[in-house]
C-alpha cells in the first residue's frame, strides 16, 4: 500500500508539475502571440556564405543569398556581389570606380541586421562604397582584404576606412578565428613579428567535422526544448544578463602582446594606404567592457595622433545595438553612418 501511495504521489506531482509549466507556456505564448522567441534559424540559401582559404583564412562567397530568422523573429537577408561584398537587394557594387572601401568584422559586415554602416554611408553621403566587412575578422585580416581589393581585384578607393570592434585584439594574436563556435577550428593568417611577413592560414587543419555532423542526444533535445516560448524566453532573459554584465565573462586582455600585434598590423596598415596616396580613417565603435574599452580608446586616439590618422568614435545609446548581443542594429548602422559622414566631410 506504501509503494502505491508514493507512485500515486510522484504521479501527482509530475501531472502538477506539467501542468503549472502548460499555463506558464500558454501565458508566455500569448504575451509573445506577435513575437518570435526561437534560435536563430537560416531559412533560404543559394550555398554557403564562406569559404576558407590560405590568403586570408575565410572570405565570403560571390553571388550568394541567404535569408535568416533572428531570435527576435526579424527576417534579415545577407546578399553578396560577384566579388563576395555584402550589397543591399538589386544593388552591385561599382567595379573600380570606389570612393570609400570600409573593411572590418562582423559590426562591418552588419551581422544580424537588414542594414550595414557601410551601406548607409554610402545611402547618406551619395558615395560609391564596397562594404568589404567579413565577421570574425581581426585588423591583420582587414589590411589583407584591404591588399587583396587593391592587388587581385583592381579597385582604386579614394580613402580606407576600418571599422574597429574591441575583440579584434584577440583575433590578432591567435593563429585560429576567436569568433567561430567553438566546436570548430578555423585558421587564419598572422603576422610574424620578426620578419613582418603574414603567415598563410593552415587550412589544412581546420576542423568543421561537428558543422556538419549529425546532431549529438543533448543537441536535439535542446532543440526540442527550444520550441517552447517559455523556455526561450527564459534562456534570452540570461543570455541578455550576461551581456549586460560583461564583467563576469573572459575579455581579452589588452597587454603589451595585444598592444604589440596591433601596432604593428596598423603600420603595415598605414604604410600600405600611403603608399597608394589614400585617405585612412579608423571607426572605433564601442561595445565591449567599458574598462578595456576606456584602455583601447586611449591607445587608438594616440596611436592615430602619432600617425597623422583619422580617429573618429561615434557615441552610441542602447538602441543603436542589438537586444541580444552588442552587433548594431538598423538604428545603430544609420547612427555610426550619420556620424561618420559628419566627421569625414
Amino acid at each position: 500500500m506504501t509503494r502505491l501511495r508514493r507512485w500515486i504521489f510522484t504521479s501527482g506531482m509530475f501531472v502538477v508539475v506539467i501542468g503549472m509549466f502548460s499555463v506558464v507556456e500558454l501565458a508566455v505564448r500569448i504575451f509573445y502571440r506577435h513575437k518570435r522567441v526561437d534560435v536563430e534559424q537560416l531559412l533560404y540559401a543559394t550555398g554557403p556564405l564562406e569559404s576558407y582559404g590560405e590568403e586570408l583564412g575565410w572570405s565570403l562567397n560571390p553571388s550568394v543569398v541567404q535569408q535568416i530568422r533572428t531570435g527576435f523573429g526579424d527576417l534579415v537577408t545577407y546578399r553578396t556581389d560577384m566579388r563576395g561584398f555584402r550589397v543591399e537587394e538589386d544593388r552591385e557594387s561599382s567595379r573600380t570606380e570606389i570612393d570609400v572601401l570600409f573593411v572590418g568584422d562582423s559590426v562591418t559586415f552588419g551581422t544580424s541586421a537588414n542594414k550595414s554602416f557601410p551601406l548607409e554611408f554610402g545611402r547618406i553621403s551619395q558615395l560609391k562604397c564596397i562594404n568589404a566587412g567579413v565577421p570574425g575578422y581581426g585588423t591583420d585580416q582587414a589590411f589583407l582584404m584591404t591588399k587583396k581589393v587593391f592587388e587581385t581585384m583592381g579597385i582604386r578607393p579614394r580613402e580606407v576606412v576600418y571599422g574597429f570592434y574591441w575583440n579584434d585584439i584577440a583575433n590578432n594574436t591567435s593563429r585560429v578565428g576567436t569568433d567561430f563556435d567553438e566546436r570548430f577550428i578555423v585558421h587564419k593568417p598572422i603576422l610574424n613579428r620578426e620578419s613582418k611577413i603574414y603567415e598563410r592560414a593552415e587550412v589544412e587543419k581546420n576542423d568543421l567535422t561537428r558543422k556538419y555532423a549529425s546532431p549529438t542526444f543533448l543537441e536535439a533535445l535542446q532543440r526540442i526544448l527550444f520550441h517552447s516560448k517559455f523556455l526561450m524566453a527564459t534562456w534570452r532573459v540570461v543570455q541578455h544578463n550576461r551581456l549586460l554584465h560583461q564583467q563576469h565573462r573572459p575579455l581579452p586582455k589588452f597587454d603589451d602582446v595585444a598592444k604589440s600585434y596591433l601596432r604593428e598590423n596598423m603600420d603595415q596598415f598605414v604604410t600600405f594606404v600611403r603608399s597608394h596616396q589614400l585617405k585612412f580613417a579608423v571607426l572605433h565603435i564601442e561595445g565591449g567592457h567599458a574598462d578595456l574599452e576606456a584602455q583601447i580608446s586611449a591607445w587608438l586616439e594616440a596611436y592615430c595622433r602619432e600617425k597623422r590618422v583619422q580617429y573618429i568614435r561615434p557615441t552610441l545609446t542602447k538602441e543603436d545595438y542589438l537586444p541580444t548581443d552588442f552587433h548594431l542594429s538598423e538604428q545603430g548602422a544609420v547612427s555610426v553612418a550619420t556620424a561618420l559622414w559628419k566627421q569625414l566631410q
